[in-house]
This record gives structure tokens, sequence and C-alpha cells, in this order.
């Protein structure tokens, strides 16, 4: 790989959605969409690891921002790099603080390793039958899909609120200021916690959801949560929040970033267990 200018600028990007209403039927360029909330400053990039995250929760309505560490690194900042091209990183936060904060990504690339850098925010098909309540309504909604896609009130997760046009565009792909490309960029994305989407369960942005268990179908009545209507789960439907970047081409992945957000039950994992998350799935 050549040597490129190390001089860090942190500016905003160029961000616009990505589409595919299902993952077999390819992705397409929309529009432009600004960043959301500062968060954790953006972390630096460079020739060797040009793509970076940091990631922060803030209770709802207070200006605190509350650093995350990542698991696997006990670090703050989780990056692909040439040695290391595809990582996993994995947050933890006690589960009153995620169901009340809002969950901020801090992201930054470099373009000449990183060209088009695609955000992809979890998400799941909650029912695709008639008669399903999305948590805090009180009207049921035809979950059947047409063209192979249900209506946004049938989903759950991030995505449905950071990609406009959900379903039918589901990630969000970052392009480069193609006049400095030896420049790292840098956006953030910001999602409401489960409190202010009303969800009743901390399945609004976790991704603790053993890999065994995602092919089975639940029940709002398997699942639970706080209040008496909850979600559901199709089998087979849940996407992981993940970062990627690819070359002018589209061709295959040369970096990528797994992130797992986990909840944490009080003392540790002790027995009590205040808000639902995947990982008590039956």
């Amino acid at each position: 790989m050549r040597k490129i200018n190390k001089f860090y600028i942190l500016m905003f990007s160029f961000s616009i959605l990505l589409a595919g209403a299902c993952k077999d039927k390819g992705e397409t360029a929309a529009a432009y969409v600004p960043p959301t909330d500062p968060g954790t400053p953006a972390p630096g990039v460079s020739t060797d690891a040009p793509l970076a995250l940091k990631m922060s929760t803030k209770f709802t309505g207070i200006n605190y921002d509350n650093g995350l560490t990542f698991t696997e690194t006990g670090t703050t900042t989780c990056a692909a790099s040439i040695a290391t091209p595809s990582v996993n990183c994995t947050v933890v936060v006690p589960e009153g603080r995620l169901y009340y904060s809002d969950l901020i990504f801090s992201y930054s690339w470099l373009p000449t390793s990183c060209r088009l850098m695609i955000f992809q925010p979890s998400y799941y098909l909650a029912s695709n039958t008639v008669g399903y309540y999305k948590p805090g309504t009180e009207v049921t909604t035809d979950c059947t899909p047409v063209g192979g896609v249900s209506p946004v009130d049938c989903y759950g997760g991030s995505a449905i609120e950071l990609v406009s046009d959900f379903p039918k565009k589901r990630a969000l792909i970052n392009l480069p200021d193609e006049t400095t490309l030896t420049v790292p960029q840098s956006n953030t994305s910001k999602v409401s916690s489960a409190w202010v989407a009303n969800w009743g369960s901390n399945r609004h942005t976790t991704s603790d959801f053993l890999l065994a268990k995602r092919n089975t179908s639940y029940s709002a009545a398997d699942l639970g949560g706080a209040g008496a209507i909850t979600d559901g789960y199709v089998g087979g439907s849940f996407v992981d929040y993940t970062f990627t970047c690819r070359d002018a081409w589209y061709d295959p992945v040369s970096y990528r970033i797994n992130v797992y957000v986990r909840e944490e039950d009080s003392d540790n994992g002790g027995t009590l267990n205040n808000f639902r998350s995947w990982k008590d799935v039956p």
C-alpha cells in the first residue's frame, strides 16, 4: 500500500442511504444524510488502520457522554487494520443505562483505503402476519409481505430510525470527498433510547443474540418485555451492526468491523433482570 499524508483533519462526511429491500437485490444510493450528534470525538485513522470506531451512551436529554470500552481490546477504539482487516468489537452496557440512553457511534475512515464506507445498523423483522401490535401502539398492522417486504412498523432495531425510507433502504453509505482523499473523514450516528422509542425492552439496540437461536421465530409471549404489548421475531431476519469498506468497483469487503452491543444485568449477571434483551430468548 503506498504512503500518503497522515495529517489528520476530522471532517463531516457526505452520507447517503444504501438501498436493498432484500439482501439479494443489490444496493443503490439515495440522498445525503448529515451527522446527527457529535457524541464522543471520532477516532484517528491511518494507512495502517483506515477504519475505526468509538462508541458512547448518553442518558436521554443529559449532556454527559459516557464513553464505552470494547471488551476484546480493553480500549475505547476499535480499528480494522492491514494486520487485522476484519475485527469483532463488543460493548457491554448496564441494562438500565442502556434502556434510558441514546447509543452513539462515532466513526472515521481513510478514503484512499476505504472509498465506499458502509454502516449497517441492526434490524429484524418482528412479524410477517396480520394483527401485529408494534410496541407503544394501540392499533394493529398487517405485516404480510408485499414484494418480499413488510411495512416499516413490522420491524425493530436501530435501522428503522437511522435509515430513511426503511425497509426499502437498509443501510447507510458514506461517500468520499474525492478532492481530499488523503484526509480522514468522520461521521456520527445516534440511536434514540428504547425508552424514547417505547420499545419495552433493550432489543431496540442490543445484538446479544445467540447464533443458534436466530433461525427460530418467537412470539411476543416468548420474548416478553415491559407493558402488555411487546414485539416478536421472525426467524432468520436478524441483521448485525457492521462497518465495511469497498473500493470504487464495489468489490469484496477490504476492511470490516463487526459490532456487538450487549446488556449487563444487575450484579454482573446476577439474579435481577429488569429489561429483556436478545440473550433472554428461550
